[in-house]
């Protein structure tokens, strides 16, 4: 009997998740951990603490899960993602690594590429936040950082104060870069895109259309 409740608060656990009830789903995969779920019931866990931006909570859970099951490709994939949430890059890339030796995935491939690139440049990026974004930018650009950060609040509130949206639970993350030292092949972008977004908002420097566009193109990527 204890089996089949498992397998049904996982299962609500899931839909709840899926429709974006992440506080009632942690609550489903809780009542599971407590009968002794596995794998599984970490994983979803995880996933929850991710989409709530409790990233250290969603490491602890997916260590657990990983010792439960230590090839569990969904929570390893998971594990890199939280990771480079983290910015802790290399950690990142060694289980995508990993994970690639074994698969063929162009997908990943790209995200190792990037991460790899990304690993290199962390230590020459600085960062600030506001209240909703995060922006990495390099040492000498911090008034353009200060710039960006403010413009983006603007977009962002401008957008929740007309379309049904939900407040962003985590910092959104901004890179601003210089499109001459920027490999968007690695990307899967052409060189021509201009700001795009991967789980970040990549932001070229100075813009093509100028400072007067730089809220639409946040917008867009929002």
């Amino acid at each position: 009997l204890e089996g089949k409740l498992l397998w049904v608060l996982e299962r609500l656990g899931v839909q709840a998740y899926q429709q974006g009830r992440c506080a009632q789903s942690m609550d489903y995969f809780k009542q599971a951990q407590q009968l002794g779920g596995g794998a599984s019931t970490f994983h979803g866990l995880a996933l929850c603490a991710y989409s709530e931006g409790e990233f250290l909570d969603a490491v602890d859970f997916i260590q657990h899960g990983l010792v439960i099951a230590p090839k569990h490709k969904p929570m390893r994939l998971l594990y890199a993602g939280v990771l480079t949430e983290l910015d802790r890059y290399s950690e990142a890339l060694a289980i995508y690594e990993d994970i690639h030796k074994n698969s063929v995935d162009s997908n990943l491939d790209r995200k190792i590429k990037v991460l790899r690139f990304e690993a290199q440049n962390v230590a020459s990026l600085a960062q600030l936040q506001s209240e909703h974004f995060r922006v990495s930018f390099p040492f000498d650009w911090q008034p353009l950082a200060d710039q960006i950060l403010n413009i983006a609040e603007d977009a962002l509130y401008s957008l929740l104060s007309r379309l049904p949206l939900r407040e962003p639970s985590r910092h959104l993350k901004i890179v601003l870069y210089q499109p001459k030292d920027f490999p968007y092949e690695h990307y899967g972008v052409p060189h021509w895109s201009g700001a795009f977004f991967d789980g970040r908002i990549h932001l070229p420097l100075p813009l093509k259309k100028g400072w007067a566009h730089t809220e639409a193109y946040i917008q867009q990527q929002l």
